[in-house]
């Protein structure tokens, strides 16, 4: 905000639309995940900059080599910590459309234009250099194995996105290494207390046919950001049949 030296594109900051009144407008119809622009003025420094969660969290610009260069030192940081891996959070929202172009409405019920759903995020979620980022990181794990030896250190990555998507953290076709361990919300984004047996096969088949060979599956039957597993399946009986079914799988 100060524009200090070497970190005046540390984030991401734009201009916005100048009205025939004189004032600013964000840039872009781009929404907050929790509702509201995702664009927060700032006077000290006369322009937007871009928070898709609150806006006392600024998104990083990883378009900057200088950001994605500090992270990476987050990490070599705490790995001579010794701590033995890392979970990264929300990782759809690394990147955004270098354009920024209005994202396209969803077709949602809801007449409310500042809610999450209303638009369909192609332009500000699960762009293709986020992938490219978690395979960065995995370099970055495995050069400090080799070169202070030990055990492997582990990447385990949240993305809520369609399982097509999520696959692609694990590895590329061309033999570069990702995520461990990209958390599996199958259980929780497809399944619920009306779901039949033939339903638990389909999400099940689905994630281990989506595992590459050589990886080890995970199966998240809850967290923090839904409800409870009684409250989703039905009933506490439930919740003790959904860890039965849990604890049966590979992995």
């Amino acid at each position: 905000e100060n524009r200090e030296v070497g970190y005046e594109d540390f984030y991401v900051w734009n201009d916005g639309l100048l009205e025939n009144d004189g004032t600013r407008s964000p840039p872009n119809n781009w929404n907050e995940d929790f509702g509201g622009s995702a664009w927060q003025w700032s006077e000290k420094r006369q322009q937007f900059y871009l928070h898709q969660f609150h806006r006392k969290q600024p998104d990083l610009n990883y378009r900057n080599p200088a950001v994605v260069e500090a992270m990476k030192n987050v990490l070599r940081f705490w790995l001579g910590k010794g701590v033995d891996g890392f979970r990264i959070d929300a990782v759809p929202w690394l990147f955004e459309d270098e354009q920024l172009r209005d994202e396209p409405l969803s077709g949602w019920s809801s007449d409310d234009p500042l809610r999450p759903e209303y638009l369909n995020h192609i332009y500000t979620q699960d762009l293709p250099e986020t992938v490219d980022m978690v395979y960065q990181w995995r370099e970055v794990l495995d050069e400090y194995k080799k070169e202070k030896g030990g055990e492997t250190r582990v990447l385990m990555t949240e993305s809520w996105s369609a399982l097509s998507v999520v696959q692609t953290y694990f590895n590329d076709s061309n033999g570069r290494l990702g995520s461990q361990m990209p958390f599996n919300f199958q259980l929780i984004m497809r399944l619920d207390q009306n779901s039949k047996a033939s339903d638990y096969k389909t999400v099940i088949d689905s994630w281990l046919d989506a595992v590459p060979v050589g990886h080890a599956p995970n199966w998240v039957l809850g967290n923090h950001d839904k409800r409870r597993v009684a409250s989703r399946m039905g009933g506490e009986h439930m919740a003790d049949i959904m860890e039965m079914v849990e604890l049966s799988m590979p992995g």
